[in-house]
């Protein structure tokens, strides 16, 4: 991947930093807007598990957690400060558009409107940076899954009460009874499963082992500590807190789990957003990161195969729920001395 000017270069050392450098993020973003600013599609496919419509809601909420700080440097005017509505530098964020794209996105007459929620649907996880009263109330309506999703939904009440006027007595039986969940999940010394831990799950290595979990826990101190005190306190001193040392912690066991391959955006160091695999930390089919790519062997003996020298790549039609989708598929052959040829979608 070539280097980004103002991220690839930049020491992120000062607030004036990582504005530059949030500013060099978002800013090739905007090439990829829809008409209505609310959504973003990088690709003709994303291959996601979802609607393409949840798919492109994901490529606008993802950035939103640094578009509110670029709009405070905005009407602050500090530092290096984006451009509004009228500016023309044609080298800086246009934060105007983001907020074009909160007003379509969230309107149901828009033709850009995300659409409605339904249960375990992926726009709510996408909700978490998103804060318009309306549209973000269905978030309480619908089944999620029991893992770590409950946290985006009490980030969303939260966002609800702080920051639209919601009234705290309207979401705080759902806030309570999500934080319980979750707070079931704790295995002990700040680590917790991402799921009541039992014979039929036991998932810890993904958000827990990233960090995520904790990092979540942190967040919620720092926007409810004068609305649930008693939780914040034992986040940040009593038991469920991370123990001193965390980040020694996190360098371990990114080098000495055997599996610390498997879960590429989870677990791994190296990992390639360009290409569908990620760098092998050894021989095991849980060190090869092959993620989402088929991965085959003749038998024990031989090292797995993933796909690779594609030929006959073309578009193909996909049907996902009641949406055609564009997908890429291609051929590979594992093995030359076989006349074995594999069709994969990618």
């Amino acid at each position: 991947m070539p280097p980004l000017p103002g991220f690839s270069d930049n020491p992120l050392q000062t607030r004036s930093d990582l504005v530059r450098a949030a500013n060099a993020l978002l800013k090739p973003l905007e090439q990829y807007q829809s008409p209505g600013k609310a959504r973003i599609k990088m690709a003709t496919a994303t291959a996601a598990g979802f609607s393409e419509t949840a798919a492109q809601l994901e490529g606008f909420a993802r950035p939103l957690w640094v578009v509110p700080s670029l709009l405070l440097e905005s009407s602050e005017g500090t530092g290096f400060a984006p451009y509004a509505k009228g500016d023309a530098d044609p080298s800086r964020v246009n934060t105007a558009a983001w907020l074009d794209g909160l007003k379509a996105g969230t309107d149901p007459p828009s033709p850009e409107y995300w659409g409605n929620v339904g249960d375990f649907d992926q726009r709510m996880v996408e909700m978490e940076s998103i804060a318009l009263a309306a549209w973000l109330r269905q978030v309480n309506h619908r089944c999620m899954p029991e893992n770590n999703w409950r946290w985006f939904r009490v980030f969303v009440n939260l966002a609800l009460v702080k920051t639209l006027g919601v009234a705290m007595e309207e979401v705080r039986g759902v806030i309570e009874q999500d934080l319980s969940l979750l707070d079931s999940f704790y295995l002990g010394e700040g680590w917790s499963s991402d799921g009541l831990w039992g014979d039929e799950r036991k998932q810890a290595d993904y958000y827990s082992g990233s960090f995520a979990l904790q990092f979540a826990q942190m967040l919620y101190v720092g926007l409810s500590d004068e609305l649930d005190p008693d939780r914040a306190e034992r986040y940040v001193s009593g038991p469920g807190c991370l123990p001193a040392g965390f980040g020694d912690t996190l360098i371990g066991t990114a080098t000495k789990k055997d599996h610390k391959a498997r879960e590429a955006k989870y677990g791994k160091f190296a990992y390639s957003s360009a290409f569908a695999f990620s760098v092998p930390s050894g021989p095991l089919l849980g060190q090869l990161a092959p993620d989402s790519t088929l991965a085959l062997r003749l038998d024990a003996d031989e090292p797995w195969k993933v796909f690779w020298e594609p030929y006959e790549v073309r578009f193909e039609t996909f049907l996902f729920g009641d949406e055609q989708l564009p997908g890429l598929v291609a051929k590979w052959t594992p093995w030359r001395h076989l006349d074995l040829h594999v069709k994969q979608p990618l």
